[in-house]
């Protein structure tokens, strides 16, 4: 039903093997593979601060789980997935853009479609304004191919369970940037409960606290634009953002993998697999029936 796909440099595709469940995982912001014009005047290292590390690893399916992930291998910093492809801040371009611009918030903040800065406004990443051609290079190479895979992984779940349930995967830094307080080991975001059936929220909760972790609901990370433009409870789309503490298995300053690595994904693998079980249990095989056969017809 969905097949592996690699596409070099660009996304992953890791199909279910096993019976399949309508549980979905996605990590836009893992990517580390820096495109030859990707001609920033930061370091790579410091490019690499913004990246998710190894979430793609972390929440990787077990073999036989019958889920499907689906992970970027472009930076973030570079063109972001988890923005609207509309969400362009024209003051970086050098002449207008042709298209619809709707720049959002993350935009002015220098973190929308395309990144314009590291840490706040202390370091822009170039030293010169972008061609349209190169920015429009970038969605069509990047960009929409990651959700073109995403809007076929809806639509093929959906067809066949009438429902899909997508968890949208991040990881976060381990302290607040404005008191150094620890951030929670998990935080959830639904964009306050607009994305999905509040059970989902509440029994992902649930699984985490169980095994112990301290886990906050749309505090700071509520959802941004996959979530958003992917989500239709009313018509089976659930979806979910989870952000990981990377100080769980990772140490921030060298970004090298910590043993309890293990144990995290461990312990995640148990949560995914509870959780493919509530959305195989909330599936709506009448609702399913109904589209397949619009589809056939």
């Amino acid at each position: 039903m969905i097949d592996d796909l690699d596409v070099p440099g660009v996304l992953s595709l890791v199909g279910p093997t096993g019976p399949v469940r309508p549980l979905m995982l996605d990590s836009p912001h893992s990517g580390t593979c820096f495109p030859d014009d990707f001609d920033t005047v930061v370091s790579q290292k410091m490019l690499l601060e913004a990246v998710d590390t190894a979430v793609d690893r972390l929440f990787r399916p077990s073999p036989g789980s019958g889920l499907t992930m689906l992970h970027a291998h472009f930076p973030r910093t570079y063109v972001d997935p988890n923005r609207a492809a509309t969400d362009i801040d024209e003051d970086m371009l050098d002449r207008p853009w042709p298209g619809p611009a709707q720049p959002t918030g993350r935009s002015a903040r220098g973190n929308g479609l395309i990144r314009r800065t590291l840490s706040g406004d202390l370091f822009p990443l170039y030293d010169r304004r972008l061609s349209v051609g190169e920015v429009a290079g970038r969605i069509a190479r990047y960009h929409e191919p990651y959700h073109r895979t995403l809007a076929r992984l809806h639509r093929v779940l959906h067809a066949t369970f009438g429902s899909v349930y997508h968890l949208n995967c991040h990881s976060m830094r381990s302290r607040n940037t404005e008191d150094g307080t620890r951030r929670p080991d998990f935080e959830l975001g639904d964009r306050n409960g607009t994305t999905c059936a509040p059970q989902f929220t509440g029994f992902t909760a649930e699984l985490l606290s169980d095994l112990g972790y301290d886990v906050h609901i749309n505090r700071v990370f509520r959802g941004a634009e996959i979530v958003r433009a992917y989500s239709a409870p009313d018509d089976g789309h659930h979806c979910l953002q989870i952000e990981v503490n990377k100080d769980l298995y990772m140490d921030e300053s060298t970004r090298t993998l910590l043993p309890a690595f293990d144990r995290l994904r461990s312990d995640l693998a148990t949560v995914l697999d509870r959780l493919g079980d509530f959305a195989a249990a909330h599936a709506a095989p009448g609702r399913a029936a109904v589209v397949n056969r619009n589809l056939r017809g």
